[in-house]
């Protein structure tokens, strides 16, 4: 498998912030929360599928809120782009999940709820 580093997600959220628009930076100790994911879903115990591995990535970065602006719009990219780089095709993705990082950020969406989510959204392949 495939994984993304702190510094490729830091390059992705500041690629996704030139496209959509944004404040540029991080917060120092919620980006460590954010390294601690991506080593997290190395983890294959606890974190034994894709689809786990994604929803923790995804939740952690729009909790945690590491990134100044654009935290949700960075989950939704650093997603399709750990999918993509395991064969996954990304296909619709972003326009399915917009409104789910929403509710996830809302509180309305718990991690769990995210991860039925995208059981449904992704087919891994």
């Amino acid at each position: 498998m495939n994984y993304l580093s702190i510094k490729e997600a830091v390059e992705l959220h500041d690629e996704i912030l030139e496209i959509s628009g944004g404040k540029r930076g991080y917060n120092d100790v919620s980006l460590g929360y954010l390294t601690s994911a991506l080593e997290q879903i190395k983890n294959d115990i606890f974190y034994p599928s894709i689809i786990e591995k994604v929803a923790h990535l995804m939740f952690s970065c729009i909790k945690f809120h590491p990134f100044l602006d654009g935290n949700k719009r960075t989950s939704i990219y650093l997603a399709m782009i750990f999918l993509d780089f395991n064969g996954i095709d990304v296909q619709d993705f972003a326009q399915k999940m917009e409104d789910v990082v929403v509710d996830v950020a809302e509180n309305k969406i718990s991690k769990e709820g995210l991860f039925e989510i995208l059981k449904k959204i992704v087919k891994e392949q």
